[in-house]
């Protein structure tokens, strides 16, 4: 299709690919609630958030990238704020965290896919790179 004004969108492609994270994101989560992960396919999650399979593969490589993405924003916003408490206990913290999304973990626990949150704390928590031998 040929672009001009009347069919290219208003939103910035950073807008268009939060959007599409955004309601993919919802979208297999919903669908998780109601039939097995291993059941649910790509061609259904974009239906339900009403996006295109190209706009999925753009940012996903699969329905478990879905999952780690969203586990990691959830965490990195976790731990912004509560670094800034005046009386920050990280061990409190960690489950009152996980408490509070206790659905969620529920949901991957059900669906076999506990090994998710598992990784996502790894990953923020766990060695880097960066870091000497000694601190990894």
């Amino acid at each position: 299709m040929r672009q001009n004004k009347k069919t290219v969108s208003p939103m910035s492609n950073e807008g268009r690919n939060q959007y599409v994270v955004e309601h993919i994101t919802k979208a297999l989560l919903k669908l998780m609630r109601r039939q097995n992960f291993s059941e649910i396919s790509i061609s259904r999650i974009c239906g339900e958030a009403g996006v295109g399979r190209a706009s999925f593969y753009r940012i996903f490589e699969s329905k478990e990238t879905v999952i780690s993405r969203h586990l990691k924003t959830r965490l990195d916003n976790w731990w912004i704020e509560a670094i800034q408490k005046p009386d920050f206990n990280l061990v409190e913290a960690v489950f009152s965290h996980y408490w509070e999304h206790r659905e969620l973990c529920i949901l991957l626990y059900k669906q076999g896919l506990a090994h998710l949150s598992l990784q996502s704390v790894k990953e923020a928590c766990g060695p880097k790179p960066e870091q000497p031998n000694v601190v990894a």
